[in-house]
């Protein structure tokens, strides 16, 4: 059973959800310590948060499209976990051009990605190529004192099952996004 969960804001777990990008970016979180990130699990839940998210710093036309949508509303006190994620692959931006060049596969501000590849002592970002399920029905779990923290990973006290949910993108979209990252950094 896949317990983990990966914290990211509700905007980007949206435009995850909606086939807008297979990307996640990550520095890593203070509670994280040191070394930075790490990916340490290749199958995870999206654990929405609105935790340190800023519209100002997710593209403006993302941020239209998301307030115009229907989305359903979130009872106090639970997190809805509609979207999984198994890591395809795995790559080190060290460059803003690198992220310049990404600039149309994402929702993130450019520039909010290059702040944090040039935060702390390294001069790098991880870039995670993931593909996106999502859950035939949401499952809200109960928050926890556990999730609390600007960490990214999570385990899960109640986990969906894995089972139970179906790719966001067919195979060809998928494919074709993942060619693009590619393209974008050769």
């Amino acid at each position: 059973m896949v317990k983990a969960a990966f914290k990211e804001w509700s905007a980007v777990v949206e435009a995850l959800g909606h086939g807008e990008q297979i990307l996640i970016f990550r520095k890593g979180g203070l509670d994280e310590g040191p070394g930075g990130f790490e990916i340490r699990h290749s199958r995870f839940w999206l654990f929405p948060t609105q935790f340190h998210q800023q519209a100002v710093r997710i593209v403006p036309s993302w941020m239209e499209r998301l307030q115009r949508r229907d989305q359903p509303a979130s009872e106090p006190g639970l997190i809805p976990i509609e979207f999984a994620c198994a890591v395809v692959g795995h790559h080190q931006l060290e460059h803003p051009d690198q992220i310049q060049a990404l600039q149309d596969q994402h929702v993130w501000q450019n520039e909010v990605l290059e702040e944090r590849m040039a935060y702390g002592t390294t001069y790098r970002l991880h870039a995670l190529l993931v593909e996106v399920h999502r859950l035939t029905r949401p499952t809200p779990i109960p928050m926890s004192d556990a999730y609390e923290g600007c960490r990214s990973w999570v385990e899960l006290e109640e986990a969906p099952e894995w089972a139970s949910t179906s790719p966001v993108l067919n195979p060809q979209a998928f494919e074709a996004k993942k060619n693009a990252f590619h393209r974008a950094l050769s």
